[in-house]
C-alpha cells in the first residue's frame, strides 16, 4: 500500500514557490521505490494555509517573513506557534534568507525541526530533510 506523506508550501515569493514545488515533485521519482508519495499544496499567505490545516498535514515549509491574509507581515515563529496548537506532531521545516544564528535557535526553540537558509546548497540540504522526514513519516503510518 502506498504511504502518503502530506505538504504544505507556505512562501509569498511565487518564484520560489515554485522551485520548492518542483523539488518535492522530484523526490516522488526517488521515494517510488519505497511507496512513498509526497501531495504537496501551496500558499501565498499564512492564514490561507492555517484554514485548511486540519487536514492530516504532515510536514510544512515556511519562509520567515509571510503575508496574512490583511497583507501584513507576519515572522515564522509566530506562525509556528499556531501550527503547534493545531497539531504538535507537524515538522515545520523553515526556508529562509535570514542569516541571524540568534533568529535560527529561536524558531528551533519555538518548535521549528529544520531550518534552512535560501543559499546556493538550500534545496541540496532541502531535499535531504525532506527525504528524512517522508522516510520518518511513513513509517508511523
Amino acid at each position: 500500500m502506498k504511504k502518503t506523506i502530506n505538504v504544505f508550501i507556505i512562501e509569498d515569493d511565487s518564484i520560489f514557490s515554485q522551485m520548492l514545488s518542483d523539488l518535492v515533485m522530484s523526490l516522488n521519482d526517488l521515494l517510488k521505490v519505497k511507496n512513498i508519495e509526497i501531495i504537496y499544496k501551496t500558499f501565498y499567505s499564512a492564514d490561507e494555509a492555517l484554514f485548511e490545516l486540519s487536514d492530516k498535514i504532515d510536514v510544512v515549509l515556511l519562509d520567515y517573513y509571510i503575508l496574512d491574509d490583511n497583507l501584513e507581515l507576519q515572522t515564522a515563529d509566530k506562525v509556528i506557534a499556531r501550527i503547534k496548537a493545531i497539531d504538535p506532531a507537524i515538522q515545520v521545516i523553515v526556508v529562509s534568507g535570514q542569516e541571524n544564528e540568534l533568529i535560527k535557535r529561536a524558531l528551533l526553540h519555538s518548535g521549528a525541526s529544520d531550518y534552512i537558509q535560501k543559499n546556493p546548497n538550500a534545496f541540496i540540504r532541502l531535499e535531504q530533510v525532506l527525504l528524512k522526514a517522508a522516510v520518518t513519516i511513513s513509517k508511523k503510518q
